[in-house]
């Protein structure tokens, strides 16, 4: 959840982060051991004065996305900083051959969508990927 809570001119998402963090000791309760990615919104833009713009209050709520990870020892995936960042929604509607988000500035498409799948399993192949070089390694029985 993210987008949906997004309003104009807020910075503070404080009760955003407490109810996340509710919902998210109910998940470690329900399933002890499991590991949890937290995936963090995307850009998005809003229309001003005619005008789309990148949403000035989407690194405000990614930033308290950031603080529920670190606070719960989760894993956190940005699609923001996937996606490229600020404007970068303008940018996949506007200048992507194919768009790769629709035209409400908020959604990234089929296309998009599976941009950003393949980027969120990347990070999970890398992550294996470290997390079994740190494991020792055990020898194998000579016959």
């Amino acid at each position: 959840y993210g987008l949906n809570v997004l309003g104009a001119g807020v910075t503070d998402y404080k009760n955003y982060q407490k109810a996340m963090e509710r919902t998210i000791d109910h998940l470690q309760k329900c399933f002890p051991g499991a590991s949890i990615l937290l995936v963090g919104m995307t850009d998005k833009g809003i229309n001003e004065n005619g005008k789309w713009i990148a949403d000035p209050a989407v690194p405000f709520i990614l930033n308290h996305q950031m603080q529920i990870a670190q606070n719960k020892s989760l894993a956190f995936y940005s699609l923001y900083h996937a996606m490229g960042g600020e404007g970068s929604m303008l940018a996949w509607v506007n200048d992507s051959t194919p768009r790769l988000a629709n035209k409400d500035y908020t959604h990234p498409n089929f296309q998009g969508a599976n941009v950003l799948a393949d980027s969120i399993f990347a990070y999970i192949k890398r992550s294996y990927d470290a997390y079994q070089l740190q494991q020792p390694k055990v020898a194998k029985k000579v016959k």
